[in-house]
């Protein structure tokens, strides 16, 4: 996928199984939840199928969360950088992370 290897990864709670491609922009994950009652199921079962998450790393996240203040775009802080929802973002979420 995309000129990498994609790995085998689960969630934390072990209700969540895919494949995670990481390029030097970020990384996308391919997945599917293993139990009903998480975050992916519920997603899936109110919108369907489709694409959950893309991660983009940034080498100035605060320069990325100014600009996409700056174009109204909402933003929810992390630790590590930030995340738009996919009600702003047409149906993914979109997190942005340092390296």
């Amino acid at each position: 996928v995309l000129g990498t290897e994609a790995r085998r990864v689960h969630n934390t709670d072990g209700d969540v199984t895919g494949y995670r491609a990481t390029m030097n922009w970020g990384s996308i994950v391919i997945a599917h939840p293993d139990t009903g009652g998480n975050a992916m199921a519920d997603q899936l079962g109110q919108r369907g199928e489709g694409l959950y998450a893309i991660t983009f790393i940034s080498d100035d996240i605060n320069k990325a969360r100014r600009e996409m203040k700056m174009r109204n775009i909402p933003v929810e802080d992390e630790k590590y950088g930030f995340v738009i929802q996919p009600q702003a973002a047409c149906g993914a979420r979109l997190r942005f992370t340092q390296p």
